[in-house]
């Protein structure tokens, strides 16, 4: 029980001190914002599958995972707007005593009848946002069609 007490003091401490500029929850990946697009014609591709992908797979035990773990697993997916905009939140972190930070993030776009494409973000595009995580504007995201899928969208 002294041992929680003592916990929930120290995260109070910032609190009582006045100190403003420290959380427990880091950014660990960036939220990206940005714009899909049709590479032919330029024109919004609505409903693309946007989503973060590792990069780098971590090894895993032969345990099966379990509850929570599944959850934390479960890929975030966001889909364009009619407009072809997407926004995807970024990924928070509680740290207590020590700094985290992100290298990269990859990013998957998948829509029927285009080519899967996966880009990557690197700290150097990113902007600081509010709340002390970090903003990537990816621009234009230009989608190739798939010209052997046998149900190719019509053009737009």
């Amino acid at each position: 029980m002294v041992g929680w007490c003592a916990a929930g003091g120290l995260a109070l401490l910032p609190a009582l001190t006045g100190c403003s500029g420290w959380s427990v929850s880091q950014c660990v990946s960036p939220r990206v914002t940005g714009r899909v697009l049709d590479a032919q014609s330029r024109q919004p591709v609505e409903d693309v599958e946007v989503q973060r992908v590792a990069s780098h797979p971590r090894r895993t035990d032969d345990a099966p995972p379990k509850g929570g773990q599944l959850m934390a697993k479960a890929p975030h997916i966001v889909l364009t707007a009619a407009d072809g905009t997407f926004d995807l939140d970024g990924q928070y972190s509680v740290a207590a005593f020590q700094v985290i930070s992100w290298n990269s993030v990859d990013v998957q776009f998948r829509h029927a009848g285009y080519l899967p494409l996966t880009t990557n973000f690197t700290p150097a595009m990113a902007s600081a946002s509010s709340g002390g995580g970090a903003s990537v504007n990816a621009g234009d995201i230009l989608l190739e069609r798939d010209s052997t899928a046998t149900n190719s969208p019509s053009s737009p």
